[in-house]
């Protein structure tokens, strides 16, 4: 059965947002400023109360505070990202979307395993930085066509953080093919070698899963990971 208002959700908010704002005077304030500037500029208006059969929703509201102007933080400290699990866990379950998992890079807030899996690829929570394996091949192992073949494709990269290296990997695969030989037939040994000195590059690729702009020497970004 679909509600035809959001009416009892939006007053959790409310109720959270006062909680909050009494908590901190100087936001209270900025907060009420902000209303009333609105109110005079005709952005918002006061309604009548009124009961209705008709559809309604209320549109529910935050503060959101924007310290440093150069990082995005979805939370400002701890207090914060814990409102904002409260509140965001609050609104999904109302939505039917109940919240089963929740990771953060702040070990105050989460004691879960390390590393983590996101978009497909290893998370290291506590350095903060996307990681890419790819095991070395061992020198016994007989470098063929149908072997560069396996193992390019092999390498799972879907935001292609890697990409321009992957050129490399190709233009070897390419002269292998150039070489005329068997798919299970070894390559020569210049391109075998070459194969095997840009796997060992590929060991261990990590890249920090933030972006700072440029001049932020203190960029800091708390994150929170959930799945629905």
């Amino acid at each position: 059965v679909l509600s035809n208002t959001n009416e009892e959700p939006s007053r959790k908010r409310l109720h959270n947002v006062n909680r909050k704002l009494k908590q901190n005077q100087q936001l209270k304030d900025e907060y009420e400023k902000i209303v009333h500037e609105q109110l005079k500029d005709g952005v918002i208006e006061k309604t009548k109360e009124s009961s209705t059969s008709e559809h309604v929703f209320y549109m529910p509201h935050r503060p959101v505070i924007k310290e440093n102007a150069s990082t995005t933080k979805t939370g400002s400290d701890i207090a914060d990202l814990e409102d904002f699990k409260r509140e965001a866990t609050e609104i999904l379950e109302n939505a039917k979307f109940p919240v089963h998992k929740w990771e953060s890079n702040v070990e105050e807030l989460d004691n879960k395993s390390n590393p983590s899996k996101i978009l497909g690829h290893k998370w290291n929570k506590r350095e903060d930085t996307l990681e890419i394996r790819a095991e070395p091949t061992k020198e016994e192992t007989p470098v063929t066509k149908r072997h560069i073949l396996k193992e390019l494709s092999s390498i799972y990269d879907p935001l292609g953080i890697i990409s321009p290296t992957m050129v490399e990997g190709k233009r070897i695969y390419r002269e292998a093919c150039d070489e005329k030989v068997g798919w299970n037939s070894e390559v020569s040994t210049s391109t075998s070698k070459d194969w095997i000195k840009w796997r060992q590059q590929l060991r261990n690729v990590k890249i920090p899963r933030t972006k700072s702009s440029k001049g932020d020497s203190k960029g800091e970004s708390y994150t929170f990971a959930f799945i629905c």
